[in-house]
């Protein structure tokens, strides 16, 4: 069977939706899948920035772990919910920490660094039923 031009011509229209989709059109980080024990990781980068800066969650329970993989010191603070997590400095035996949250309503939910937030080091916790 022949193929004429408008089959290739959208043949390659659908797969070129389908690499777009696959790129993503943001420019951000996916929510990362929660890990075995159904935590969110965030990496706290020397940059001042957090990977990723925008996270998805349900309404209840939403335990974070905050990663730091460089030298300075960070924490995540979700200043609406009154809640803020221990320091990781990046140093051996302090390069991580775990937050529990309690999210009772949908919602956006902004994150910060309270030792960089004044750099850009700012998220946000998107809530959704």
């Amino acid at each position: 069977m022949r193929e004429g031009p408008g089959v290739r011509r959208h043949l390659t229209l659908v797969g070129l939706l389908l690499l777009a989709g696959c790129a993503g059109s943001s420019g951000t980080a996916a929510t990362p899948p929660p890990d075995e024990r159904g935590a969110i990781s965030i990496t706290a980068t020397d940059d001042f920035r957090f990977v990723p800066a925008a996270v998805t969650a349900h309404p209840g329970q939403v335990r974070i772990v905050l990663k730091n993989t460089g030298s300075y010191p960070h924490n995540i603070s979700f200043p609406d919910l009154h809640v803020t997590s221990k320091t990781v400095s990046g140093t051996p035996g302090s390069t991580a920490t775990e937050l529990l949250l309690t999210v009772a309503k949908p919602g956006r939910y902004r994150f910060v660094c309270t030792f960089h937030d004044q750099a850009g080091m700012t998220g946000s916790l998107d809530v959704t039923s």
